[in-house]
């Protein structure tokens, strides 16, 4: 379930919408800022999008600029949800890094460990990829399977970086194995549900629609 959020991965979809906060942002970075992206957005084809500034760890200022459905001309506005794509990956991280903390995973355990069978049959190199060399992108994966849906190691794991959906969707069936349950379940009881991330999900559901 590592989807197109993100990551990019085929099923990883994280979906977020900010929250205005107290603190405000001077009237004269929020005129530059409203006067910026639109000119950004129409260089480069943007049709719509949202933009939130972030300081001191507050939300500071939140705001949609052009539309999110070209057939009805809906504008974006501050709670139109996104599909987050890969950056849903860093925060799929802080869930395994939880695991981490708890004694459940270990950062430099052989995945194959954890899991019935292997991710990938016939290749002895598998043994070697844990998830520090996952959660860096040094696994030798590609970052989508092959047409028929296989994966293969192209690279000795842990010999240099190449960007990997793969790594990820084997590490997350690895979340799954040790936890006992689907991603989006236990990145809700994890991670979105005790920092407040309401509208957040790996999964579609009707319920994130404003």
């Amino acid at each position: 379930m590592l989807g197109a959020v993100i990551l990019s991965l085929p099923f990883f979809s994280l979906l977020s919408v900010a929250k205005k906060q107290t603190t405000t942002l001077s009237g004269a970075t929020i005129q530059q800022l409203e006067k910026n992206i639109p000119e950004l957005m129409k260089k480069d084809g943007v049709p719509g999008l949202a933009i939130a500034v972030i300081r001191g760890g507050k939300t500071t200022w939140v705001h949609g600029f052009g539309i999110k459905e070209a057939q009805s001309n809906q504008p974006v506005m501050e709670d139109t949800v996104f599909e987050a794509a890969s950056l849903s990956k860093p925060v799929f991280t802080y869930g395994v890094l939880k695991l981490v903390d708890q004694g459940r995973l270990g950062l430099d355990v052989p995945l194959t460990t954890y899991l019935p069978k292997p991710f990938v049959a016939g290749d002895e190199r598998l043994a070697k990829i844990t998830a520090r060399i996952v959660l860096s992108h040094r696994t030798g994966f590609p970052n989508w399977p092959a047409d028929d849906g296989s994966v293969s190691i192209y690279f000795k794991p842990g010999e240099r970086f190449s960007y990997s959906g793969e790594g990820y969707i084997y590490l997350q069936r690895v979340v799954e194995q040790i936890t006992g349950k689907a991603l989006n379940d236990y990145m809700t009881e994890a991670v979105f549900t005790p920092l407040g991330m309401t509208s957040s999900s790996y999964v579609w559901r009707q319920t994130l629609m404003p």
